[in-house]
């Protein structure tokens, strides 16, 4: 079992910034890596529609015998975590929880935290933050960062003037400000720009770590040949290749499947 590889899905390129962290972590493990790029975004999605989703490439993911699965999705993770976990025997990872506890390592004044509409709506969060602390939250669905970054639109001089119509009304409020959507990692260069004496937050990084221990206690670390990372697209190959090289750096081969 230890040569199995680590599934991670996203319904596009954010995923990719777990992806990133879980590799630098654990960089003999092998990875599959799928984006269900033809239903993205799914920020505005119903719950239903998620389900389908998830459960669709979960079970891809099983056929592939990868030995975890990571959600590199909030918009899923807030709605459906636990159902999915539920659901399947397999162990079954998010990023909420290494949200919360992150914010609260630094927040001391208030939180920000930038999602899609759907990851708002669900209030888990807010809620997760309201059970350990009484530092307020301030919510800010970002629904134009999503399809900015499928379409490679990272630019400071592109996305300034979304990212300061995000920031307006919450910035003098925080200390924390919280990548609620695994997408918007990709911005933060161009966000600390904008912003003083706020610490930003991506849980890819404290999950990663999470992930790695798991692997390790569970003793099912690849001792065996690293082979190489695989990718999937319900969408266009060749337009995820380009993009995800100018994301990550990285040369993907990706194949597209129908679900």
């Amino acid at each position: 079992m230890n040569n199995k590889p680590i599934g991670i899905f996203d319904s596009g390129l954010g995923g990719l910034t777990v992806y990133k962290e879980i590799k630098n972590i654990l960089p003999n493990e092998n990875i599959i890596y799928f984006a269900d790029t033809k239903r993205a975004p799914y920020g505005g999605k119903s719950k239903e529609e998620l389900k389908v989703y998830s459960k669709d490439i979960i079970d891809f993911l099983l056929e592939q015998d990868v030995k975890i699965v990571v959600i590199g999705c909030n918009t899923i993770s807030s709605n459906l975590y636990n159902y999915l976990k539920n659901d399947y025997k397999i162990p079954i990872f998010e990023l909420m929880e290494s949200a919360i506890e992150e914010s609260l390592k630094f927040s001391k004044k208030g939180i920000g935290y930038f999602a899609t509409s759907s990851n708002i709506k669900s209030g888990v969060f807010e809620k997760g933050i309201k059970k350990i602390s009484s530092v307020e939250v301030f919510k800010k669905a970002c629904p134009l960062f999503v399809p900015l970054i499928e379409e490679g639109f990272t630019d400071f001089k592109i996305v300034k003037p979304v990212i300061i119509h995000y920031l307006k009304n919450i910035e003098d409020n925080i200390d924390t400000l919280v990548m609620g959507c695994t997408h918007y990692p990709f911005l933060v260069d161009s966000i600390e720009k904008l912003v003083q004496n706020i610490t930003i937050i991506n849980p890819a990084k404290s999950a990663a770590i999470k992930i790695k221990n798991f692997i390790e206690n569970s003793d099912i670390l690849n001792t065996g040949k690293k082979e190489k990372n695989i990718f999937y697209t319900t969408g266009d190959n060749r337009k995820f290749e380009i993009l995800a090289k100018k994301l990550i750096g990285e040369d993907c081969n990706v194949s597209t499947v129908v679900l």
